[in-house]
């Protein structure tokens, strides 16, 4: 995932990224065979007879890569780069390992040699980033005592690409004969069925005899067909994805800036050079439920889509934005005002909450107070109840609520403000648009170097009085 993160902040092309997926995932599989099994187990010190590497560490892992670039040269690494038909995590359950095992690896190669993981122990939101990827789905087999912890953990931000299969689970008399181990499996088994996740389905086999460890060899007969037949239909995805980088288009920016009416009707706009791609805009207003997650769900639903965000994205979203491009392959494009709205506010002091001056602290904002003061006008000149977020008339201080996220921007200047966007979200892995897109927000002929004295005053102070605000006492809108 790391790498792969790397390669889209480099610009790497798909052909290029293709031709290194097989070695990174072969360097991937030797260090993760020498953490868990240690120098004496791995096929290189069976083949030359050598026990002098280390485990492998921050000190000694290029001596390591040399002998897995060896041993790739040998052939001994052939991992192709091939896609499944599978799309996020399945879970096989079963009473014990062999049984399990068998249904995980049917149903990896039904599916297009899906990958196969024999432990929940690397389960993680990052990995799950890389196994929703089209085509990159992941089989894990575990058994019922294993527990579902790991999985539940999951299911908050990926429930949809989980599925979990249970195998023989309703002859638990077989495997716990101990009346204290089969209750206590009974229990965990309930709360495996009770995990909401895109599916769970209950599979059973017409046979107990489960001796053999050959699992490749394993006849699919012990499954019956039409019950297995049903599950691979769901869980296969069309061969033909269209996994093009997509982009994520957002607007840096405050309440009141005009973005609602610059989104409102830009799809048919713009479907003409779209490109044959999706084009959804996110209205951060009418989405219920926490935005990020429904917009991350979203661009996995749609790589190729063209996402538009009518939300405001302050600096503390710019990380969250910057992942969900690198994890769905999104290049992310920021919206910014124009140079006579993105002008540096300089502010001496802060007012503390008893009202005494602290002369001792300046603060800086990336816009004009001009800027400030028309988007509260607009804020102001929305009739009660009109607006979808509820920040119009209605909404008690709502001034205030603009102050709030004018502060958000504390510390950065006009000059940097574009660069600070880049540098965080390219600190997460994701790739960012060379230049951004400029709002046009004020026209040419007005003067907006600057306001009424009166006007000028009240804001400043107003910015005066947030700096020592408790950040726990921040309302966010």
């Amino acid at each position: 995932h790391f790498s792969y993160s790397l390669m889209l902040k480099w610009g790497i092309s798909n052909d290029t990224q293709r031709k290194w997926k097989p070695y990174i995932l072969g360097w991937a599989q030797y260090a993760q065979s020498m953490k868990q099994f240690g120098t004496h187990h791995h096929p290189s010190h069976v083949l030359n007879n050598d026990t002098s590497l280390p485990p492998i560490s921050e000190f000694c892992y290029l001596d390591h890569l040399q002998d897995y670039q060896r041993l790739y040269d040998m052939g001994l690494y052939p991992i192709e780069d091939s896609k499944s038909d599978l799309q996020g995590l399945v879970v096989t359950v079963a009473p014990n390992v062999e049984m399990s095992n068998i249904v995980a690896n049917h149903i990896s190669k039904r599916l297009g040699g899906a990958h196969r993981l024999t432990t929940m122990n690397d389960l993680s939101p990052s990995f799950m980033d890389v196994a929703c990827n089209p085509g990159q789905g992941v089989v894990c087999s575990v058994t019922i005592e294993d527990g579902f912890k790991k999985v539940r953990a999951l299911v908050k931000d990926f429930a949809s690409y989980i599925t979990v299969v249970l195998f023989n689970c309703n002859q638990l008399e077989l495997s716990f004969p101990n009346e204290k181990e089969q209750k206590m499996n009974a229990g965990i088994l309930s709360g495996w069925k009770a995990t909401r996740c895109a599916r769970v389905v209950e599979l059973s086999s017409t046979t107990t005899s489960f001796n053999t460890i050959d699992f490749d060899d394993a006849d699919v007969t012990i499954i019956p067909s039409d019950e297995y037949e049903n599950l691979l239909m769901q869980l296969q995805k069309c061969n033909v994805v269209d996994d093009r980088p997509g982009l994520l288009v957002f607007f840096p920016t405050i309440p009141g800036c005009g973005k609602s009416s610059c989104t409102a009707n830009i799809v048919p706009e713009i479907s003409d050079a779209a490109m044959n791609r999706p084009i959804v805009v996110h209205e951060g207003d009418k989405v219920k439920g926490k935005f990020w997650s429904i917009t991350k769900k979203s661009r996995r639903d749609s790589y190729a889509g063209i996402h538009i965000v009518d939300k405001n994205a302050p600096a503390n979203a710019w990380g969250v934005i910057g992942e969900i491009c690198a994890s769905t392959k999104a290049l992310a494009v920021p919206v910014v005002l124009d140079r006579l709205a993105l002008r540096t506010t300089h502010v001496d002091g802060s007012r503390m909450p008893d009202g005494t001056f602290n002369a001792n602290k300046s603060h800086d904002y990336p816009f004009s107070l001009l800027f400030l003061a028309v988007c509260m006008t607009r804020v102001l000149d929305r009739p009660a109840g009109s607006h979808a977020g509820q920040l119009d008339l209605r909404t008690k201080r709502p001034c205030l609520i603009v102050i709030k996220f004018f502060s958000f921007y504390r510390h950065i200047t006009a000059d940097k403000f574009v660069s600070s966007v880049s540098e965080s979200l390219k600190s997460t892995g994701a790739l960012v648009s060379p230049s951004p897109i400029i709002f046009q927000f004020f026209n040419t002929d007005r003067d907006v170097d600057s306001v009424p004295d009166e006007i000028a005053d009240v804001l400043v102070e107003a910015l005066r009085c947030q700096v020592c605000i408790v950040p726990l006492c921040v309302y966010v809108y």
